[in-house]
């Protein structure tokens, strides 16, 4: 099994996670201290665990009401597709307008360490389901779940 470090994984990280839904903005408040204190109504319906999954990506996702989240992800090589990459992520979250913007604060797995910004179109958001739009016109859905199945919630005591 091959596995990205150093340079390789930067480039690893830029040319597949990148294109998905990665965006940074300068008018990003990364401490949320700008925010309101309480949530909108659109941001109580993201509460909760969710997963999705689309193309070589799944994840599953708890955002918490102090706007706060973990994820686990696990993505296909897309040079080897013998390789699965399994990661665990803490961040912040909110709702802005039409905007999901999640901030990615720590980062432990097969990928190393990444932090950024992610920002998406909220295109729909129901009791059971959540669709947003990354840049590129990429969908990406994620349904409510009851617990989580994915292996890589392991990673969270590293």
């Amino acid at each position: 099994m091959t596995k990205y470090t150093g340079t390789a994984m930067v480039a690893y990280l830029a040319v597949t996670l990148l294109p998905f839904c990665w965006c940074l903005t300068s008018g990003y408040v990364s401490d949320h201290s700008e925010l309101p204190e309480g949530l909108s109504s659109v941001e109580k319906l993201f509460l909760g665990k969710w997963a999705g999954s689309k193309e070589r990506l799944k994840w599953e996702i708890d955002r918490k009401p102090d706007r706060s989240f973990e994820i686990v992800m696990e993505e296909v090589d897309p040079t080897d597709p013998s390789v699965t990459y399994h990661n665990y992520a803490t961040g912040e979250w909110s709702v802005r307008g039409d905007s999901y913007y999640c901030e990615w604060k720590h980062w432990v797995g097969d990928e190393g360490d990444f932090s950024g910004i992610m920002i998406e179109k909220v295109a729909e958001v129901m009791d059971d389901r959540v669709v947003t739009v990354s840049d590129g016109g990429s969908k990406n859905t994620e349904l409510r779940v009851e617990f989580f199945q994915m292996p890589g919630w392991s990673l969270k005591k590293e």
